[in-house]
């Protein structure tokens, strides 16, 4: 009886021996669980992104720091309080239970939504750029990284007005403006070449910048694009050659010619030409004028001789009738 007294002892202290050891491996392995908790907290409450945990009705489940500290609050002031009450958008909101819904449904992920805050301490709205998944990890629902694109956007809207002003004062440009392909084709031009060629300015996309180019100008027009498609040491130049219209009629243009590369690849041209047909017609008056009066000139000269002839033969016949 004492023998098996102190086996039942021995077995208990051994059991406890055991419990006592795997209480220690728990709270060891607990402690590295929170130490690593604490650094997973640390490095999602340190990073400026937007991060929220949310369930199928946009109750909050867990936030960060910055999600927080927009709103002026703490995290825990946060959590199981409705997503809505900080999105004050109705478009947003709709759209982002429904993509919950989905999200949690087909348990996949989500790229590339849009949300908009408005910061309530300094009144400015805040655009991000959303990253959705499913959250199941003893509770269920859909975690969001949000990364702010507020500087972003404004740049593209400052961009877009930018380019939109551009595009306002090349349409509105009395100067015939035109960009070609590597292949010569057209790809742009603007709607003065209904005035300067009769063509719509769609008719003239994909046709080719030298089929516009006079017959006579058209071998160098040629060749000179072959030299600038290869070399990439010239920018700019200025050439003037003819230009023929739809209706075969042909008008001398002055181009000022960009020639366009990417790093070492050629892209086109950006051609910006002035019709100075008049001034050529002008000039080319102007130089027939200036023959005519040399010609004349000439024969003046000719006509002032032979009546100097005439005029001394005169006098010699006088003199010899005197005499």
């Amino acid at each position: 009886m004492v023998l098996d007294l102190s086996l039942i002892l021995m077995v208990i202290v051994l059991i406890m021996v055991y419990l006592l050891q795997r209480y220690r491996v728990m709270l060891l392995l607990n402690n590295q669980l929170q130490k690593q908790q604490d650094k997973i907290r640390l490095i999602i409450d340190t990073v400026p992104s937007l991060i929220f945990l949310t369930d199928d009705r946009l109750n909050i489940l867990l936030v960060n720091v910055s999600f927080a500290e927009m709103f002026n609050l703490s995290v825990e002031d946060m959590i199981g309080q409705s997503l809505t009450k900080f999105i004050s958008d109705t478009k947003t909101l709709l759209k982002i239970q429904a993509d919950t819904d989905s999200i949690l449904q087909k348990n996949r992920t989500e790229h590339g939504g849009e949300l908009s805050l408005i910061n309530p301490r300094s009144g400015e709205t805040h655009y991000y750029n959303m990253s959705r998944s499913v959250f199941r990890n003893g509770i269920v629902g859909v975690i969001t990284i949000a990364n702010d694109i507020t500087t972003l956007k404004h740049t593209i809207d400052r961009l877009r007005v930018t380019q939109n002003h551009y595009s306002d004062l090349v349409e509105s440009s009395s100067n015939l403006i035109l960009q070609i392909a590597p292949d010569m084709s057209i790809i742009y031009t603007n709607a003065t070449c209904r005035k300067h060629l009769g063509y719509e300015p769609q008719e003239c996309l994909g046709m080719k910048w030298s089929d516009i180019i006079g017959i006579a100008d058209r071998p160098f027009a040629i060749k000179q694009f072959s030299r600038w498609s290869y070399f990439a040491t010239q920018k700019e130049e200025r050439w003037e050659c003819e230009v023929i219209t739809r209706t075969g009629i042909t008008k001398t243009f002055l181009w000022d010619i960009t020639i366009i590369w990417r790093e070492s690849e050629f892209i086109g041209l950006q051609l910006n030409g002035v019709d100075i047909t008049i001034k050529s017609q002008q000039e080319l008056e102007l130089k027939q004028a200036k023959l005519l009066l040399a010609e004349t000139n000439k024969k003046l000269l000719i006509e002032q001789g032979q009546y100097r002839d005439i005029v001394e033969t005169y006098e010699v016949m006088v003199k010899t009738t005197l005499k």
